[in-house]
């Protein structure tokens, strides 16, 4: 239910967010608050962190490249 209000929400605001990672992260949040934030294993949730942030950078910066590529052989302006 967590992660269906996450990405219906933003659906709904026209964001663009990976199902993957809601999915992941409302699974650790959820297990988190029910069975106690001893239980999360911190060192995955790091490294969903990690993947979070790297996803966000190795997008931009592939939208760049293609950006300039269009843009140098006259596509766009």
């Amino acid at each position: 239910m967590t992660a269906a209000s996450v990405l219906v929400a933003t659906a709904h605001f026209g964001m663009p967010v990976s199902t993957t990672h809601v999915i992941s992260n409302s699974i650790m949040g959820v297990g988190g608050t029910s069975q106690g934030i001893r239980k999360v294993r911190w060192g995955m949730a790091c490294n969903i962190l990690v993947a979070c942030v790297l996803t966000i950078l190795a997008a931009a910066i592939l939208r760049a490249l293609a950006w300039l590529v269009i843009h140098s052989i006259g596509l766009v302006t």
